[in-house]
């Protein structure tokens, strides 16, 4: 399984997840982007 979330959600989508049974959190595999997409604001 797969999942795409802010790092701060992490330990509590690890807890729900095992808490329901429907998943064993083991360690995970954090991407940092070097170069993020830059934010346009239309202002």
């Amino acid at each position: 399984m797969v999942l795409f979330f802010g790092y701060r959600h992490a330990a509590w989508i690890a807890y729900e997840l095992e808490r329901r049974g429907l998943f064993t959190f083991r360690q995970p595999i954090i991407l940092e982007k070097e170069n993020p997409m830059p934010h346009i604001k239309k202002t």
